[in-house]
Formats: C-alpha cells, sequence, structure tokens
C-alpha cells in the first residue's frame, strides 16, 4: 500500500513517495496531507487516517474553533488543520487564462 505526498511549488502540483524535499525556490510542503486509493477512495486524508482535508475544511467553514475539533477528532493536530486550510489555500490559488493561440 503506497501513501502519496502533497508538494507545491509555483506553477506545480506533485505528489510524492517521501516528505522530504528541499529546493530553493519557494515550496508548500504539505507532509500531513495524503493520498492512497484504499483509504477513503484516494480523497486528500490526514496523515493516512480516514478524516478528510474535506471534512476539516467543512468544520472550519461552519465555525468550530481549533479547539473544537481537536476536542471532537483527538487523532488529529493542530498542524494538521493549518495543513488543511494551507492546501485549500493553494488548490483555490489556481488561475484560469484565455487561450490566445490559434487551433490547429
Amino acid at each position: 500500500m503506497r501513501c502519496y505526498r502533497a508538494i507545491a511549488s509555483p506553477g506545480s502540483y506533485h505528489l510524492f513517495e517521501s516528505n522530504i524535499y528541499t529546493n530553493r525556490d519557494k515550496i508548500f510542503m504539505f507532509d500531513r496531507i495524503t493520498f492512497d486509493r484504499e483509504i477513503m477512495g484516494g480523497r486528500a486524508c490526514i496523515r493516512g487516517m480516514r478524516i478528510t482535508v474535506s471534512l476539516v475544511l467543512s468544520l472550519v467553514a461552519n465555525g468550530m474553533s481549533v479547539e473544537e475539533i481537536l476536542q471532537e477528532y483527538p487523532d488529529l493536530e493542530a498542524e494538521d488543520i493549518r495543513q488543511s486550510l494551507l492546501y485549500a489555500a493553494f488548490l483555490a490559488s489556481e488561475e484560469i487564462r484565455p487561450f490566445t493561440g490559434s487551433a490547429a
């Protein structure tokens, strides 16, 4: 069973089997966001658990504080919530640009 981690850098997004990366450019490392086909159908999860990033985001969006979330989900850590929010912010920063080339 493979568990992948997400790494995002300007202009690209990659899944890797390792969570140790260095680069001189700015890189967002989501070492707590994992993807595994056997867990929640490959959806973005927290540290390989059956807790999805979308669940964490929904809890925050519905007004739960970090402390309340940690109380309800004791397997989570504050850093899990922070990285879920960062991951969502990264995905939402995608830009749509008009196609200016000619169709061939």
